[in-house]
Formats: structure tokens, sequence, C-alpha cells
């Protein structure tokens, strides 16, 4: 939550940087990482207490106590959270990836690149696309804390139709529109009494 509150602040301040293309992809990692199933953790620490009965080197052990660890990857984060939610927002199947698999191996590059200051690569988004990727994925975190808070979907898209700087970027960025049901201004109660003072 610490990153996301550095990127409100960053766009109050109405700043771009690269810190809050990291920022964003941090909380992207954080909260794909939190959904991983405590199920799958129990069963990896079986499989590696299984593993490590039948090795009878010290220096193996300590090598896979080491480095055997059950963490998912900035990759499956990326596509986890991608795939949710363009499935959600356009009504595509899951699964399918060609949409954002470019776009992901975009980010990774770029992610490595300002994480680490590598000399041997070099950033390959521009300035605008960055700034999409932000747009994008700071409304797929919001999403994943809607869906926690209860929030029903079509609502979500309700809502996300009239934000017309997510919805160009969502458009750009993969190629997609936003689902619409018939009603586009029925968000809910509060926005109905509210509209008049937009």
């Amino acid at each position: 939550m610490e990153s996301y509150k550095q990127v409100l602040l960053d766009e109050e301040l109405g700043i771009m940087t690269y810190n809050k293309f990291l920022k964003i992809m941090q909380m992207i990692e954080g909260v794909m990482r939190d959904a991983v199933l405590e199920v799958e953790e129990i069963e990896f620490n079986k499989k590696k207490e299984n593993l490590l009965s039948k090795i009878e080197n010290e220096e193996d052990k300590d090598f896979v106590v080491t480095y055997c660890n059950n963490g998912v990857s900035f990759r499956t984060c990326l596509k986890g959270i991608s795939n949710e939610y363009i499935c959600l927002l356009s009504g595509i199947e899951k699964g399918y990836n060609k949409i954002y698999k470019d776009i992901i191996n975009k980010i990774i590059n770029d992610r490595d690149v300002y994480t680490h200051a590598s000399k041997k690569s070099k950033p390959v988004m521009s300035e605008n696309e960055i700034v999409k990727v932000n747009c994008c994925y700071k409304i797929f975190f919001r999403i994943k804390i809607l869906n926690k808070l209860g929030i029903k979907e079509s609502l979500i898209r309700k809502r996300l139709l009239h934000d017309n700087r997510f919805v160009c970027a969502y458009k750009e960025l993969f190629g997609l529109s936003i689902l619409r049901d018939d009603n586009i201004y029925d968000t809910g109660e509060f926005d109905q009494k509210m509209w008049g003072y937009s």
C-alpha cells in the first residue's frame, strides 16, 4: 500500500518518472504474490521435504534449502493480472495471452533495466507507452481491490467507461474495448445522486 500512496501522490503533483513505473510494478507483484494459495505453499513444502530426505550430501541439501523456494515470478504475476482483468473488462476467454505477450516482455525488460541499472540492456518502451502501462496496471490493481470488496464486475466496467484516460490507454495498449452494458450511467445509487455535481 505504501507504493500505491506514492503513486497517488505523484499523480496529484503531476509527476511522471520511471520510479512511478517501478512502484506500480511493485504493487502488481505484491498483490499477485499475496494471491498465491496457502495450499500451494503447503504442497510445495511437502515436496521439498521429500526431496531433502532423499539427498545424502550436506552441500546438496544446503543448496536445495537455499535456492529451492516457492516464489511466483514477476512474469507470472503480470500474466495473471493481465489475463484476469482483460477477460473481465473485455469479455474474452481466459488464457488468450497473445494480446498482452509483447507488452509483458517490454514491461519486464524495462523493469529490469531501471531496477538493475544494466548497461547491456536498454529500455524498449517510449515515455508514452510507460504512461499507458502505468494507467492500465494501476487500474488493474484497483479492480483487484474492488473485487475483494465485493463490487460487481458489471459496475466496475460501467465506472471505468467514464475514465477517459484509462479507456484510451487500454485501447491503445491492448487494442481492446471495455464491454458496454445497456445503461452505462447506472453506476449505483450514490453516483446517480452525484451526477448533477460533476
